[in-house]
């Protein structure tokens, strides 16, 4: 009877050790995907607070950029908004470039009024700007997401690396890619789980 016990025991440890070893290799690879290519020692990374939304609820974002250079690196940060800091490629379910609500259309045409700041990211260091930022500039406010689908979200970021003074140094990182879903309303939601 303890020798059947040791030997179930024994088991049950193998299946436990090479399950964690599996999920670490998972995780692993789902940090590498999480941020775009580097460049020049930086790297960029955007995710959503959801996997997928309502048409109505607010999307939003966590964009992080990190030095993993030997350098310090800079970047500007404008305090108006987000386009001179960020460039967002969104495109809808059949590649086409989502387009800008009227209200994106207003704060676009502020971006760069007003003052900025100069960021400098030692080696090691982030910098996470979280969307909305600026009184509610949620996602979908920016840009038209009114049609239920799947969206791909890619952001890209200027910045001066290490080494460089000149503006015709400036570098630019680009994220990951990110799909957002878009449903339709909750009440057409339930009405179709009912009928199902």
């Amino acid at each position: 009877m303890n020798t059947i016990n040791i030997v179930l025991a024994g088991v049950c440890l193998l299946i436990l050790i090479s399950g964690l070893a599996a999920g670490e290799g998972d995780n692993d690879k789902e940090q590498n995907e999480s941020w775009g290519p580097t460049v020049a020692g930086c790297r960029l990374s955007v995710t959503a607070d959801q996997a997928s939304y309502h048409v109505s609820e607010p999307i939003c974002l966590k964009i992080t950029l990190e030095n993993v250079g030997e350098g310090r690196i800079s970047a500007s940060r404008f305090r108006s908004g987000l386009s001179k800091d960020y460039k967002f490629d969104l495109t809808l379910t059949d590649g086409e470039p989502a387009p800008l609500t009227l209200f994106g259309k207003r704060r676009a045409s502020l971006d760069g009024a007003g003052s900025f700041a100069s960021l400098a990211l030692a080696p090691g260091e982030t910098d996470t700007v979280t969307v909305p930022r600026f009184n509610r500039l949620y996602l979908n406010r920016l840009y038209d997401m009114t049609l239920a689908g799947e969206y791909t979200l890619t952001v890209k970021r200027r910045f001066l690396p290490s080494g460089f003074e000149s503006v015709k140094d400036w570098e630019e990182v680009t994220s990951n890619t990110i799909r957002i879903v878009v449903r339709e309303d909750m009440e057409e939601k339930v009405i179709e789980d009912e009928k199902q």
